[in-house]
């Protein structure tokens, strides 16, 4: 028999029991860099790749970039990429699409948008950049394109000595702070992180409280 919470995608049951996930890069060894051994000589760019964890740390979920070597290493951050989200056994059971577009405010016709399937092939929401002159706005919308929840970031989205703070609120009220070390339900706002860390450069973890 079936036991599924009702509205989760198969393969994302564990998320509606824990109140707290990170995303972080795995740790390489002292000789490479977090993008490998080529890049720590020469500086190319490979896949990034993440590990998303509970609250003990154990993981729980890889997450690989798909892209190729022509768009990484010409179209930087704004590069349009797959993003595959595999569980223990390697089955995929989230895929995120964003094609290449702007992030600037003068392009507010072509701001950043980020589609969520699950399973792969089937739309289940989309986080897309919301036009600011300075802060940095994304609203995560349902499949429908019904705005579900909202995040805002602060003016500067880079600090040295500590968290970077993004708001997730619903119409109504502020629901948790998406902090980026940078730390509301897990299957909606999980992949915010990705997009939010590859249009603002954030540190190399993110975690979500939920």
């Amino acid at each position: 028999m079936d036991y599924s919470p009702m509205g989760v995608p198969a393969g994302l049951e564990y998320l509606a029991q824990v109140n707290r996930a990170f995303l972080q890069v795995p740790e390489p060894p002292c000789f490479m860099s977090r993008s490998g051994f080529v890049p720590a000589l020469i500086g190319f760019e490979t896949n990034n790749q993440y590990e998303v964890k509970n609250s003990m740390g154990q993981k729980i979920f890889d997450a690989k970039e798909q892209t190729d070597c022509c768009t990484r290493n010409c179209c930087g951050p704004l590069r349009c990429f797959d993003i595959k989200i595999t569980d223990h056994n390697g089955q995929e059971v989230v895929r995120l699409a964003r094609p290449l577009r702007c992030s600037s405010c003068c392009c507010p016709c072509c701001l950043q948008e980020l589609e969520v399937q699950s399973p792969p092939g089937t739309t289940i929401g989309y986080v897309c950049q919301n036009w600011h002159p300075f802060l940095p706005k994304f609203s995560v919308l349902g499949a429908s394109k019904e705005t579900l929840l909202k995040v805002e970031g602060p003016l500067c989205a880079i600090s040295c000595c500590g968290d970077v703070d993004f708001e997730v609120c619903s119409s109504r009220f502020s629901l948790t702070r998406a902090a980026s070390t940078t730390d509301v339900q897990p299957s909606q706002v999980l992949h915010t992180a990705p997009l939010l860390r590859s249009l603002h450069r954030l540190p190399v973890a993110a975690r979500i409280r939920f």
